[in-house]
Formats: structure tokens, C-alpha cells, sequence
């Protein structure tokens, strides 16, 4: 598996639950920011006042990228193939694009569109084949069950 998932491949590969690995990463991650916090240095301290409109865009972004986000990864290394998983799951910030442009009124470069649609373009081939595959897969089962019925 990639580098950056190995640690998540691993734990799994012995089996944990992957909502349990997932706390435990988004635990320590936190407890590391908090504690960030605390270190008397300019450049670890909050550039704008902290609103509670703020507060919530954080919690909530916290919430799906780490807890929803970091789970539904550790669920597909469980049950799916790694180098596939790792794959899909490096085209976020590609697939937040269109997001950022609204957010922000700034409309990304002509070369982040074009770069989309090519990886959109490739996670459609890799969903397609990993489908074809087990189209192909189920074929072969109901052919199998069908010879060894006319065999009895």
C-alpha cells in the first residue's frame, strides 16, 4: 500500500474497527492542536477573532473531514482494495473545486478545471473497471452453478 496509508492498512490488517482507529487518530490530532495552542509563540496565535459563525464553520469542517472523512477511508482500506482507496481518496481537493468558487468568488484557473475533469474522468475508469470486474466475477459464478446443475 501507499505510504501515506500504511499505518491505517496495518492497523486494519489486524483486524480493529475502523471507527475505533478513526477516533483514535482524530483524538490525537486534536489533543495536538489544543495543545498547540498553548506554546507562547506569536505565530500560533488566532490572526482573526474567533465569531461563533467561525466556531461552527470549524467544528462542522473538523466533523467531516476528520471524523466522516478519515472513517469512510479506514472502512474502504478494510474492505477494499488499498492502492484504489488511497487513490480516490487523494482527489478531494480536486473535487472541492467547485466549492471553493463559491465560497470565495474566485473562480480557479482554466488548468484546475481541465485537471478536474481528467481526474474525475479516471475515477470513473477505475469505478467502471472495479464493476466490469465483478460483472465479470458474477458471470462466471452463475455459469459455474448452472454447469454443476446440468452435471447432477
Amino acid at each position: 500500500p501507499p505510504r501515506s496509508t500504511l499505518f491505517p492498512y496495518t492497523t486494519l490488517f489486524r483486524s480493529v474497527d475502523p471507527v475505533t482507529a478513526s477516533a483514535i487518530r482524530v483524538g490525537i490530532a486534536a489533543l495536538c492542536l489544543i495543545f498547540t495552542g498553548f506554546i507562547p509563540n506569536p505565530l500560533f496565535r488566532l490572526k482573526t477573532a474567533l465569531t461563533l459563525k467561525l466556531l461552527v464553520v470549524i467544528i462542522i469542517s473538523g466533523f467531516l473531514a476528520m471524523g466522516v472523512g478519515m472513517t469512510l477511508l479506514l472502512y474502504g482500506l478494510a474492505i477494499g482494495d488499498a492502492g484504489v482507496v488511497a487513490t480516490l481518496s487523494a482527489t478531494t481537493p480536486v473535487l472541492i473545486l467547485p466549492l471553493l468558487w463559491m465560497t470565495t468568488g474566485i473562480r480557479p484557473p482554466l488548468m484546475a478545471w481541465i485537471s478536474a475533469v481528467v481526474t474525475v474522468l479516471g475515477i470513473a475508469l477505475i469505478t467502471l473497471q472495479h464493476f466490469l470486474l465483478a460483472k465479470k466475477i458474477e458471470v462466471v459464478i452463475l455459469i459455474s452453478i448452472k454447469v454443476i446443475r446440468t452435471a447432477k
